[in-house]
């Protein structure tokens, strides 16, 4: 395995033995060869800072085109494969936007974005590029943060604070449900065909029937689960939190795939998983995972990413903590770790922008990163029968005199 940091993402787009996927924190769009392994970089996505954050994060595929969705940004850009060109559309938006593409259905052609702190839903046409509805969800006098949504016959559900707004996707219409029993926020939201499942910042899961108006709790968790507390000892203490804050919620992320309901928590060793007959709540720990005080000091605090599920069985997910990703089978129900590797021309393109070369640099030997660099340009020169090296001597010379 390459030893360099593999470029953080919040969805891939799977087709056939290709996947596409935007970077979190750099602007760029990637294809993965999934036979090889082998990570392009296609083109800089344009109109973003080359290394902003979260600018457009979500990849989808429609027809020749890969749409990529904004996150804080105020444009879709779509990059048209056969001809290499890309393609704006500014779409209006005053905070961050989300979107779930583990939603999304090619055949119905429609995604949705939701700024998490103004209740607006923005209806995005994907054969089109254009934002062709907007609802307004009613925030009252509380602060509503919303979190993910479901779609279910041509009803839109999206959960914010302690409710849970349905957007009628005909008629327009909103209806809003009070669910009784909630202690605090919620995060997040999947339908298993009868029941709603509905998780957030409350170590509970609650299974709502809206049609009887009945919601069964879940809170027979295993003990080894909870959110990370260390005590003056050694040992994580996971019964300390029971609520915690909306940026921080237990889970980030829920969908229903096999006899379970699958649950990515945003502090934890492994993912939680729920048998949805019998509401039985097992745990699959993750020995890389096992976070130390010193492991969660950085800057993104999250601990998964989701970023697919391939031939409906394995989860693919991104680990924040040891930057790289792994893949659940929800039927052996255990986890590998994919060997996915950047190209010696990707790692060129990235370092040279990044401004960590150019033909007249010198490499430090012991600085990691620049070794993997030179490592990569000494393979790609020998390749086209060149030399990397141009008057090394003169350069150290003068390197020295300068000291």
């Amino acid at each position: 395995m390459q030893d360099i940091v593999f470029p953080m993402s919040e969805n891939w787009w799977i087709e056939k033995d290709k996947a596409y996927f935007c970077g979190t924190r750099i602007s760029a769009l990637f294809c993965v060869d999934l036979n090889s392994l082998q990570c392009e970089i296609v083109s800089w996505i344009p109109g973003n800072d080359k290394f902003d954050f979260f600018m457009n994060p979500y990849c989808m595929k429609y027809k020749d085109s890969i749409i990529c969705l904004p996150g804080n940004g105020n444009k879709i850009w779509s990059y048209n494969l056969s001809q290499a060109v890309w393609e704006e559309t500014e779409i209006e938006n005053t905070g961050q936007l989300l979107t779930f593409m583990g939603r999304y259905s090619q055949a119905d052609g429609r995604v949705w974005l939701s700024e998490y702190d103004t209740g607006k839903i923005l209806q995005v046409n994907t054969e089109k590029k254009t934002v062709e509805k907007k609802y307004h969800l009613s925030k009252g006098e509380q602060k509503v943060y919303y979190g993910e949504y479901v779609i279910v016959q041509n009803r839109l559900y999206i959960v914010g604070g302690a409710q849970v707004c349905c957007i009628d996707i005909g008629d327009e219409e909103i209806t809003v449900y009070k669910i009784p029993d909630i202690k605090t926020d919620l995060q997040t939201i999947c339908y298993d065909g009868v029941n709603f499942w509905l998780s957030g910042c409350c170590k509970e899961i609650y299974v709502w029937n809206p049609q009887h108006g009945l919601v069964n709790v879940l809170t027979k968790f295993p003990e080894n689960f909870g959110i990370y507390h260390f005590h003056e000892a050694a040992d994580i203490d996971y019964t300390f939190f029971s609520y915690t804050v909306e940026e921080n919620s237990f889970f980030g992320y829920s969908f229903p795939l096999g006899k379970n309901i699958w649950y990515l928590p945003t502090q934890s060793n492994g993912i939680i998983y729920v048998d949805r007959k019998t509401y039985e709540i097992h745990f699959l720990e993750i020995e890389e995972e096992r976070e130390t005080k010193e492991s969660l000091d950085r800057d993104y605090t999250g601990k998964f990413l989701f970023e697919y599920i391939r031939a409906d069985r394995y989860i693919g997910i991104y680990s924040i903590q040891n930057q790289r990703i792994f893949e659940v089978d929800t039927v052996l129900l255990c986890v590998k770790y994919i060997e996915y590797e950047i190209s010696n021309e990707t790692i060129l393109t990235l370092a040279k922008d990044i401004g960590l070369y150019d033909d007249g640099k010198i490499f430090f030997e012991k600085r990691k990163g620049q070794s993997i660099f030179f490592s990569a340009l000494l393979k790609r020169k020998h390749e086209i029968g060149d030399t990397p090296i141009k008057n090394i001597g003169k350069q150290i010379y003068q390197m020295l005199d300068e000291l």
